[in-house]
This record gives C-alpha cells, sequence and structure tokens, in this order.
C-alpha cells in the first residue's frame, strides 16, 4: 500500500528585487512585510499591488497558475506556493 505525501510548499523571498515563479503553480500567497507598496504581474495586464502589511492567497481552481513577477525592490515579499 502506498502512503500520501502531499506536496511540500516552497519559499520564495523578493526583498531588494524582482523575482519570478517560472513554472506551473496550483496554489501560492503573497505577504508584503516590508515597509513600501510592491507589485506581482500575472501576466497579461493583471498587476496587483500590495501595500505594507498586506496580504493575497490565490486559492487552488482546478488548474495551474503560470509565470508570476514579483517586484519587491523596496519592499519585501514572501511567497509561498506550491507547485
Amino acid at each position: 500500500m502506498s502512503q500520501y505525501s502531499p506536496a511540500q510548499p516552497e519559499v520564495l523571498i523578493a526583498s531588494g528585487n524582482v523575482k519570478t515563479i517560472t513554472d506551473l503553480y496550483s496554489y501560492a500567497t503573497f505577504i508584503n512585510s516590508g515597509a513600501a507598496p510592491g507589485t506581482i504581474d500575472f501576466g497579461a495586464g493583471n498587476i496587483v499591488t500590495l501595500l505594507p502589511g498586506e496580504s493575497l492567497t490565490m486559492p487552488y481552481l482546478g488548474r495551474p497558475y503560470a509565470r508570476t513577477d514579483i517586484d519587491g525592490t523596496l519592499t519585501t515579499i514572501k511567497i509561498i506556493f506550491v507547485r
């Protein structure tokens, strides 16, 4: 009998730079823990600004999300995601 092994979350931190999730992922939470606004670009003109202290959770939709660019140039954005 095989044992169930859930997908492990990964953590990415954009602090003073731009980070990209290039692979497909099924779930993500973005947390701005810095002192300035940061942006999340989901592509096709879909850009979200996260103010300091704000967070955004992308729910599981039954299909994966695609490439996402996280701009933490002036702040720190933590991304917790599952591929």
